[in-house]
């Protein structure tokens, strides 16, 4: 996995990432400065003996110190795609599952990933030498094995197995960057990756190609146009005209789970339009719709679609009442769309 390829892909993504700006709209963050996280053996041995076994690190109190960013896809697809390269396995596939951040003194304590069994990739970025370091529980040799970063980039590589808990946790006091992927059958990314390149080809020349029958080719150059004024905004009772970018949603296909919706709950734009708007091939099954939980629109509907107008027109015409979905918070919606007046 030692690539110098794969080293300059995590070099142009840790330049192009506002990874120290904490409080930047993808961040969010449990780091506090006087917290300690006890990462020795005595924490791991009563971490055993009061749970067994724990996912993540937060799933115990004081356990967790470092800032956490949202994964979006079209930041880290060449990251991934080198990663699948490299690796050669048809039926597996890598997808990002961490980014963090530590400060000096940031932590994230001892867990399993229990949960997630499948083989994980960390690239790591340490400003100083030997302080931060990588540690695990070795159950061959009975020991815990602490790894320390080197100045600049590392590869950490180490597999959770279905019913033999790999315990680790890492230390931090310097700057410490950590990009995970973990390995898993193919999944819904995998056949979107070159669709991203397109994108941002012809994003350089100004380029809106045509609508397709690719639902999510369509989907990455989309715009959701609101005046959705979040509660907290200095300019609220002002009518505001904002527009979020789809692209950067793209997370929501791999992260949230699809839940069907009655489409008598959804507002869009064309729903009280005769004859209902939407081209007569549009697939409405394979491609959920995007909405969020709001009631500012005509019907004080539930939910305004976010992506989707003309599948619900079709799913109405054709006397469907539910239809598949992703709901995201609209505080998402909020957070990431920009004012254009």
């Amino acid at each position: 996995m030692d690539s110098p390829e794969l080293i300059e892909l995590a070099d142009d993504f840790l330049k192009t990432t506002s990874w120290d700006q904490v409080n930047d709209e993808y961040c969010y963050t449990n780091f506090c400065p006087n917290r300690e996280i006890k990462l020795d053996i005595e924490q791991l041995n009563k971490i055993k003996a009061l749970l067994g076994s724990i996912n993540a690190s937060k799933d115990y109190p004081n356990n967790d110190n470092r800032f956490h960013y949202y994964k979006f896809p079209h930041n880290n697809y060449k990251i991934i795609k080198k990663l699948n390269e490299i690796d050669g396995d048809d039926e597996y596939s890598y997808f990002q599952s961490g980014f963090y951040y530590y400060p000096p003194k940031g932590a994230c304590g001892w867990h399993t990933n229990c949960r997630n069994p499948g083989k994980r990739v960390y690239l790591t970025y340490a400003e100083e030498e030997n302080k931060s370091f990588f540690r695990y529980y070795d159950n061959e040799k009975k020991e815990i094995i602490t790894k320390y970063d080197k100045k600049g980039w590392n590869i950490n590589t180490f597999n959770i197995e279905v019913n033999n808990d790999y315990w680790h946790c890492v230390g931090s006091n310097t700057n410490r960057v950590s990009l995970g992927f973990v390995k898993i059958r193919n999944n819904e990314l995998t056949d979107k990756l070159e669709l991203y390149d397109e994108y941002y080809k012809n994003l350089s020349i100004n380029k809106i190609p045509e609508k397709t029958n690719n639902l999510f080719k369509n989907f990455l150059y989309g715009k959701f146009y609101h005046t959705l004024n979040s509660p907290l905004r200095q300019n609220r009772g002002c009518l505001c005209n904002y527009v979020l970018d789809l692209i950067n949603i793209d997370n929501i296909f791999y992260y949230q789970p699809i839940i069907k919706i009655l489409i008598s709950d959804i507002y869009w734009k064309d729903k009280h339009k005769e004859p209902l708007n939407y081209h007569k091939d549009i697939d409405i099954d394979s491609f959920p719709v995007i909405i969020t939980p709001s009631v500012m629109n005509p019907d004080k509907s539930l939910f305004i679609t976010i992506d989707g107008n003309e599948r619900l027109s079709k799913a109405l015409h054709i006397k469907r009442t539910v239809i598949n979905a992703y709901i995201i918070d609209i505080n998402i919606i909020y957070k990431l769309s920009k004012q254009i007046n």
